[in-house]
This record gives structure tokens, C-alpha cells and sequence, in this order.
């Protein structure tokens, strides 16, 4: 967003170049093999937080993928398509495309849409595409379709 960090995924790790000071740091994520089972979808304004989009299992124990947040830092891995009790809010664990998911400028909220999620109650829910905001810092979701 501010075009100081630029965020590749190269097989089993992600790169990240700060373009003022030309140092690039790396975030391992030795169990992404087979190749290509993530992407990175963006990175916060600092630097200091990557999200991916996964579609395979391989970042926690749950049999799906999802949209993650990585602490470049302290490489801690969070979910950010749960809600505050931890259950995943979309259908498949992840978000469609990763084109549909944005990040704010601090990383505090993440947007992300799916179509397959069904929502109990809402009569037009699968039918068309959900968008979700997600407060990271209240662990909260909000829908709008």
C-alpha cells in the first residue's frame, strides 16, 4: 500500500524487501511443500505482518486453509477467517480469490469475500458472495453482502 515492502512466496518461505533499505527478511514455512500450496496477500504498512492464503491444511491442524497472519517478527501464525470463538467463517477455510482479499494500511483489518459460505438464517447466504471485515484487534467479523 505505502510501496516500502514488496512480499514474495518462493516455495517453502516468503520473502520480504523493505525498498528504502534494501533488507530483506524471510519467514520460513518448511511444511508448504508440495510447491504453490500458498500466496501472499499482502503485507501492513510497517512491515511487520504478512498475510497468506492457503488452501491446504499445512499451517494448522484444522483440514482446511484459510487466511493467515504472520508476525514477521516473532513468525507466530494467526487465522483471520474465524470468528471470536474460533470457528472458521468460510465454507472451504478460504477466501475464493486471493484479488479478494485487502488488508488496512496497520493491518488491523482484513477484508475477504466467499460465496460458498452458508450463513444460518440468511436466506440469499451460498447464493451469492459474502464480504467479511475482520477486526483483528476485537477478533471480530462483520458481514456485508
Amino acid at each position: 500500500k505505502n510501496g516500502n515492502f514488496v512480499v514474495q512466496g518462493l516455495n517453502d518461505k516468503i520473502e520480504i524487501t523493505n525498498l528504502n533499505s534494501g533488507i530483506i527478511e524471510t519467514i520460513n514455512l518448511l511444511s508448504a511443500n508440495p510447491y504453490g500450496n500458498y500466496e501472499p496477500v499482502g503485507i501492513s504498512d510497517d512491515g511487520e505482518t504478512v498475510f497468506i492464503s492457503t488452501r491446504n491444511s499445512f499451517l494448522v491442524d484444522s483440514g482446511a486453509g484459510g487466511i493467515f497472519s504472520i508476525d514477521v517478527d516473532t513468525n507466530n501464525i494467526s487465522r483471520v477467517d474465524v470468528n471470536r470463538f474460533g470457528a472458521t467463517v468460510t465454507n472451504q477455510g478460504w477466501s475464493k480469490d486471493s484479488e479478494s482479499i485487502d488488508i488496512s494500511s496497520d493491518g488491523r483489518f482484513v477484508t475477504y469475500a466467499d460465496s460458498d459460505y452458508v450463513i444460518a438464517g440468511d436466506w440469499n447466504s451460498g447464493q451469492k458472495v459474502n464480504i467479511f471485515v475482520k477486526d483483528r484487534k476485537k477478533y471480530s467479523n462483520y458481514k456485508w453482502n
